[in-house]
């Protein structure tokens, strides 16, 4: 129902988020119960936990709801063996069937941007990561240089990069405002072991100096250093979707203790 709504009144320009959200919950008999991280508190609140995911329509700049699934307790990711970033990209994967047809790029924050979670996407569906690197990422460069012709493999990577002071000379610059620079390179990704688009934004203070950086990156090497960084930043309008749930239409006001009826219900609300 979701995904033929959004096909059918969205601009067809789409990118697809995932995020993890808490939701209060009173008592102790309802399952998957307990301590979750609440980022409107600023700490971990009793109640549940659920994965979200959602489609944001670039053109439009809003959010539209797709699924919701209860995060299990850590009692029952034991009996099934499996973990957090397991269960988050199993939500992802359930509307395998609907994901190419709407768009190529899953957007997460940088929590997600794991080997885990980034490889089970990438190897069981069509869909490229755009998230925000650890500003302690192994990164190297590539390398370009003439190749040798000698014994042994060629020479692939050309130093460590060091995000807190890089080779811009090694980087192409995109854009430039008063406020920040777009730089962007092809790099190895250690911890992926692969090749990742990197957009590195520079941020300016008023004085034209560098306040802060940060390391966007994505899987797709063909996607511009310019809509790699908006299809990041656009998945803020999330954060709008649960708001107006929460206020209009009874997000977290049900104390069902079902998971099928607690779903049902933060589903329906969504939607709403």
């Amino acid at each position: 129902m979701n995904t033929t709504y959004i096909k059918t009144h969205g601009s067809g320009h789409f990118v697809w988020a995932f995020d993890a959200s808490y939701l209060p919950k009173s008592g102790h008999k309802t399952p998957g119960v307990g301590k979750y991280w609440s980022g409107c508190a600023g700490k971990a609140l009793w109640g549940i936990e659920v994965g979200l995911l959602l489609v944001i329509d670039i053109d439009f700049h809003t959010a539209f709801h797709v699924d919701v699934a209860q995060t299990p307790d850590s009692q029952e990711r034991k009996d099934k063996n499996i973990d957090l970033l397991d269960h988050y990209s199993q939500v992802v994967l359930w509307a395998k069937p609907h994901l190419a047809s709407i768009s190529r790029h899953l957007a997460v924050d940088a929590y997600f941007a794991k080997k885990d979670f980034i490889d089970q996407i990438r190897n069981r569906s069509e869909l490229h990561i755009i998230s925000l690197l650890r500003q302690d990422a192994n990164l190297r460069y590539l390398y370009n240089g003439p190749k040798s012709t000698g014994k042994g493999a060629p020479k692939r990577f050309d130093g460590k990069i060091d995000l807190k002071n890089p080779d811009l000379n090694r980087f192409t610059l995109v854009s430039e405002s008063a406020h920040e620079r777009l730089y962007s390179a092809l790099v190895n990704c250690v911890f992926l072991k692969t090749t990742i688009h990197l957009a590195y934004v520079v941020y300016l203070d008023k004085d034209g100096r560098v306040a802060s950086y940060r390391p966007y990156f994505s899987t797709d090497l063909a996607l511009s250093a310019t809509e790699l960084v908006h299809y990041y930043r656009v998945r803020f309008q999330r954060e709008f979707l649960i708001r107006d749930a929460k206020q209009f239409t009874g997000l977290s006001q049900c104390q069902a203790r079902s998971i099928n009826e607690l779903e049902f219900h933060t589903n329906l609300s969504r939607s709403a």
